[in-house]
């Protein structure tokens, strides 16, 4: 595969956004195997990989300025706390800009029938709507959520990209495929406010768990501010994942969450609530080791098919072949392939 490409990524300009660690994270495993690949983003850009990744790929504002100007393609992220639109506007760059729109609706607001209508009629303006200026001005536009068009009475100016977050080179630091898994059930969250169904599914798990007979853990490993988040090192929970056989995941401001793809990461089964991320035939995400629910009726139900599962038919090396499929399907390199492969096929890159 030849990937000659130069790729600038403007980032948000205050604090990280795990969207656009993906797609970092995405370029950095994709150069690995294709070094004729360039890319850069802005060194001020608060990551998490580490010191070795800035001096790799980060450089000055100034810098960044003289390489985009030869850059194939901008890749330039949604922040929640500052989007650098100012960058690409003195560039004059939007022809070969592409925008991840990585917004959610937040809270509880996603499950509100209400705000559900107006979305999908194109009357919703509030946070996580779909940016109609970006959807004009960018070559393509990549969104993190439904809804993927502009609304069914709107003007659809550019069609959306499912483009969910991916599983991080980082979230499978600590699995060993040769290491047999030594805790049942996992179920623990940075904030139990949003979706309230965080609160009780670690009470609920540990119930099960206790009845039945299995070794879980629903202690957290770390604490994330819902304000200021500040430092912190996740690798305990990537630990707790790796030992891990079946994790639990929910929502989180809206349906996608990093939990999620941590737990696939691992090689673990997954009790999910509803995954609606992709269209309802895509296809995307029919995998065995998937059980989803609606509400805690179901989570509990599928507490006890998984534990089920566990009891009769479970057997790590069998996991194996769908867990490579997941990582070459969801992997953050493969995130970042879809917006190389849709950029092809408009012209943008050749």
């Amino acid at each position: 595969m030849n990937l000659n490409y130069k790729i600038a990524v403007v980032t948000p300009t205050e604090r990280d956004d795990f969207y656009c660690d993906t797609v970092l994270d995405g370029l950095a495993s994709l150069k690995k195997e294709n070094p004729e690949l360039e890319f850069f983003y802005p060194d001020y850009y608060p990551h998490p990989f580490g010191g070795d990744f800035t001096k790799r790929f980060g450089v000055s504002k100034a810098a960044l300025a003289d390489f985009t100007k030869s850059a194939d393609l901008v890749i330039f992220s949604y922040g929640k706390y500052g989007r650098d639109d100012a960058f690409i506007n003195e560039l004059d760059a939007w022809n070969k800009t592409v925008y991840l729109d990585g917004s959610e609706i937040g809270k509880n607001k996603w499950r509100d029938t209400e705000i559900q209508y107006q979305i999908i009629t194109g009357t919703y303006e509030g946070r996580g709507a779909p940016d109609k200026e970006m959807q004009k001005k960018c070559r393509l536009y990549f969104r993190r959520e439904k809804p993927y068009a502009d609304g069914i009475y709107g003007e659809r100016s550019r069609t959306m990209i499912p483009f969910p977050l991916g599983i991080e080179s980082r979230f499978v630091k600590y699995y060993d495929p040769n290491k047999e898994k030594d805790i049942d059930f996992s179920c623990f969250f940075g904030q139990e406010l949003y979706p309230h169904t965080r609160k009780y599914a670690p009470e609920l798990t540990e119930a099960f768990c206790k009845k039945s007979g299995f070794i879980c853990h629903t202690k957290k490993t770390y604490k994330i501010p819902l304000v200021e988040r500040g430092p912190y090192s996740p690798d305990k929970s990537y630990e707790i994942w790796a030992r891990t056989k079946v994790g639990v995941s929910t929502g989180a401001a809206g349906y996608d969450s990093r939990r999620f793809w941590e737990i696939l990461g691992n090689n673990c089964l997954i009790i999910a609530e509803r995954f609606d991320l992709f269209e309802p035939d895509s296809g995307a995400m029919n995998y065995k080791r998937v059980f989803q629910y609606n509400n805690l009726y179901d989570f509990e139900y599928q507490l006890k098919k998984a534990g089920e599962f566990l009891r009769s038919g479970y057997n790590q090396k069998d996991l194996d072949e769908e867990y490579r499929e997941i990582l070459k399907q969801h992997s953050t390199k493969a995130r970042v392939m879809t917006i190389i492969t849709e950029a092809q096929k408009i012209g943008l890159l050749s």
